[in-house]
């Protein structure tokens, strides 16, 4: 689910939502730093869930279903 959503980045971005895409270009960088570290895996999971959290938040969730 995370891997598609980081997707999206650039088009959100290219859409004019560039706040959004500031946000997605965040959590891209920090699940990057979780693989380089080794622990892909238990906080993959976490970061994925926040990041759904955090759309669900925003009303933005549906963009991502």
């Amino acid at each position: 689910m995370l891997d598609t959503i980081l997707r999206q980045q650039d088009d959100y971005f290219f859409a004019g939502d560039e706040r959004l895409a500031s946000i997605l270009a965040w959590i891209r960088n920090y699940a990057d730093m979780l693989r380089i570290y080794g622990r892909e895996a238990r906080l993959h999971a976490r970061l994925s869930s926040a990041c759904v959290e955090l759309l669900r938040a925003g009303g933005l969730f549906e963009v991502v279903n």
